[in-house]
């Protein structure tokens, strides 16, 4: 190793930036060697929110015999081969699935310290020093007017705001077992896990696509909570949370129906959401939603 030191500036700028990456420099001193890299972010940054930039993009060059070049790159976002005619079934991250005790209120953890925040009385401050970091600027901590013990009414149901807010994030491993028994894969070309960007996700696997999304499943209350109590502009609502959509699947049609039966077994709400175009450069998503049309 002839170097390892961090990569000042790759954070992402913002009122809080992200972490530094890493420097790696590795020498071959004898013999050979085959390297495999198993990395994020090879084509896009993480994404910055409310804001803040994006951080930096992870990149390979490799010298052999005084020349430089940079290999494909090889990443777990690696490039998936979405095909333009692929229709996109939309899975629910809200509700009772039959593995689960209690509703859902939808949320995953990426969107949590962002819900939080958004939702919870500045009262909680005080009360709870140790629940947020003390150099965080006092007007981004807990800015909502809700308290932990509030209500919504979900389904005739009564729930806290905080059941909601702390919800277990939505495994959708029983579900995707059952799909790849049934199908073996096949008419499947993509699954994707709307986490880090929310509906613009997919975003990060596709080359020279244009996603469009005009049947979204509806949003589920927390989301709406969010919305009104912080006033975040229904565009990035979309590109931060999940809004009740955290797993999506390309697929052809008639492995739509499919998939779709399969998840109502699980108590899963799910439907085809939006399908797949060719775009001659570069990636596109167009967002249908109650509030607006947003391209990203």
């Amino acid at each position: 190793f002839e170097e390892y030191s961090l990569h000042e500036g790759s954070g992402g700028a913002g009122r809080h930036r992200g972490g530094f990456g890493v420097n790696y420099k590795i020498r071959i001193q004898r013999g050979e060697a085959v390297a495999s890299m198993v990395m994020d972010h090879g084509r896009t940054g993480p994404q910055g929110a409310f804001g803040g930039a994006d951080g930096g993009v992870n990149t390979v060059r490799i010298v052999r015999d005084g020349a430089a070049y940079v290999p494909p790159h090889l990443s777990k976002d690696q490039s998936i081969a979405l095909k333009a005619g692929d229709v996109i079934v939309g899975f629910a991250s809200y509700g009772q699935s039959i593995y689960e005790d209690s509703y859902n209120g939808g949320m995953g953890c990426n969107g949590l310290t962002s819900a939080r925040h958004d939702v919870l009385s500045h009262a909680y401050t005080e009360g709870y020093p140790d629940s947020f970091d003390s150099n965080t600027p006092k007007e981004v901590i807990y800015t909502g007017n809700k308290k932990l013990t509030d209500t919504l009414i979900i389904d005739n149901q009564l729930f806290t705001i905080g059941k909601l807010l702390l919800s277990p994030t939505r495994t959708f491993l029983p579900l995707l077992k059952k799909i790849i028994e049934t199908t073996q894969g096949k008419g499947i070309n993509g699954i994707i896990h709307s986490t880090g960007g929310g509906q613009t996700k997919a975003l990060k696997f596709v080359n020279n696509k244009h996603l469009i999304k005009d049947n979204l499943l509806p949003i589920p209350p927390l989301f709406q909570l969010i919305q009104s109590e912080s006033g975040t502009d229904w565009r990035e609502m979309y590109q931060v949370f999940n809004m009740g959509c955290r797993l999506e699947i390309y697929c052809d049609e008639k492995t739509a129906a499919t998939l779709i039966d399969i998840s109502k077994a699980f108590n899963i709400d799910a439907q085809i959401i939006g399908h797949v175009e060719e775009n001659e450069v570069g990636e596109k998503l167009t967002l249908k939603s109650p509030y607006g049309t947003f391209e990203y």
